[in-house]
């Protein structure tokens, strides 16, 4: 991915943060403040049990629940504080609450919400307050439906099946096949690959959205149609599901809520990396310096491990080898690694003003030599590799001067070729370069080796 150019001192700067911290740092730790709300309602008494459920569930996992489920329950005004917040409410939910909660999720926050069957007991005014809550966040969502105006819910118990889709929700912690809800409303208007769970007539139930979803670029949410679940263990009958069962559908609802459906941060989300031969769980999977997706998550960056640089997400395969950048130890096939060009230019700069990066560019130092034939060793004193330093060789003849004072090294030979058209950065030049020496080239390297040598005993009788 060609990203743009930035000045030698902040790259350096930039970089240096990145190399200089040893592990990434994920975006919420274990103990992360939760909010639970809900408005207790006249249904069932099994629909007010499920604010003291989710507490004790997610408790469990280790976040530090505040649980409000009272009449007088209320979003605090500093909701931004909590990482998650879960609305799991069948009672009616005021509309300044629920502008707080909008408010919320455009700043980036990850919001559960509950809804379930249309029902007499369940406050329909209720559903459609979360349905406008999804609404005003969501991208595309005119036709989406939270349990009303759709037929959904059975009798008793249902079984739920856990779909694959592109956060693999289902995968994480534990891989889950299907969990049990007690008479669940059904979603409509979801498109398919945001689905995570269905019924046993196939209707979806559940659903999930990551930031690129959600209106203002940020945050997450999350839509299960059923409250009673998070108690099944008590409530659901024929026969109900062990505590185990439901603490495991637990901790992968606490899992998304956490990291949004991307573990690794890199902006690829768990779902999707599988496919592409990434590793979910590793920003980095080539090991290069180049996060796998385009950014991680509000950051294009993650901390530690990489930078920005890769784009799976679109298959960049920048050298046209049929090996995608993310998964290629060459991103740009000059024979130098990526790694090392990352490495290079972090403590070097990028010499030139293309506007591409070493590790996509086959001149780097644009001096008319390809980094193939410059390679990384190091002709000057100054520690740069050939290939980021445009003092090294001359192309055309004459010769330079070398550190010492001598004639130059280059020797006036001729760069041949048109370049590899097919990657960036193209320096006009072969993978290969005419080393034939002509006399007068053989000649200057000759003078130039035998005053440095002169300098050399002249500096060693001084010394005496």
């Amino acid at each position: 991915m060609r990203s743009p150019k930035r000045t030698r001192g902040s790259f350096i700067a930039t970089a240096f943060a990145f190399f200089s911290l040893a592990a990434p740092t994920l975006a919420h730790a274990a103990g992360d403040p939760v909010l639970v709300l809900q408005w207790p309602t006249s249904g069932a008494l099994a629909s007010n049990a499920a604010g003291d459920a989710v507490n004790r569930e997610l408790t469990a996992i280790g976040y530090a629940v505040t649980l409000q489920n009272t009449v007088s329950t209320s979003v605090p005004d500093n909701v931004a504080d909590y990482k998650q917040v879960y609305l799991v409410s069948l009672g009616l939910t005021p509309d300044s609450d629920a502008a707080k909660l909008v408010t919320y999720v455009k700043g980036g926050g990850h919001l559960y919400v509950t809804g379930d069957r249309p029902d007499p007991t369940n406050d329909m005014e209720s559903l459609l307050i979360q349905e406008k809550i999804l609404k005003l966040t969501l991208k595309n969502s005119t036709a989406l439906q939270v349990g009303t105006g759709v037929e959904g819910g059975g009798v008793g118990q249902d079984l739920i099946t856990l779909v694959a889709e592109k956060t693999g929700f289902a995968a994480h912690p534990a891989p889950l096949a299907s969990f049990y809800a007690g008479d669940p409303g059904i979603i409509g208007g979801v498109p398919d690959d945001h689905i995570i769970g269905k019924d046993q007539s196939g209707n979806p139930i559940g659903a999930v959205w990551t930031q690129s979803d959600l209106v203002q670029g940020n945050g997450c949410m999350m839509l299960i149609e059923d409250i009673n679940w998070w108690n099944g263990w008590q409530e659901v009958a024929n026969p109900p599901p062990s505590h185990a069962q439901v603490s495991a559908m637990a901790a992968n609802v606490g899992d998304f809520m956490k990291y949004c459906g991307d573990h690794d941060l890199d902006g690829i989300l768990d779902g999707e990396e599988t496919p592409l031969g990434t590793d979910p769980l590793n920003p980095d999977t080539d090991g290069d310096g180049l996060c796998d997706g385009t950014n991680s998550v509000n950051d294009p960056t993650v901390t530690g491990k990489c930078i920005a640089g890769e784009n799976g997400l679109i298959k960049q395969d920048s050298d046209k080898d049929g090996t995608i950048d993310a998964l290629d130890t060459d991103d740009d096939n000059d024979g130098i690694l990526s790694k090392d060009e990352v490495s290079d230019v972090a403590k070097f700069g990028d010499p030139d003003t293309d506007n591409v990066h070493a590790w996509l560019d086959l001149d780097s130092d644009d001096d008319g030599v390809s980094d193939h034939d410059e390679g990384r060793k190091e002709f000057n004193t100054k520690g740069v590799p050939d290939y980021l330093d445009p003092d090294f060789p001359t192309v055309g003849g004459g010769g330079k001067t070398n550190p010492d004072g001598g004639v130059g090294s280059a020797d006036g030979g001729t760069i041949s070729g048109a370049g590899d058209s097919g990657s960036s950065g193209g320096c006009g030049c072969s993978q290969t370069r005419d080393t034939t020496m002509s006399d007068f080239g053989t000649a200057s390297l000759i003078a130039g080796i035998a005053v440095f040598l002169g300098r050399k005993r002249r500096a060693k009788a001084w010394r005496r």
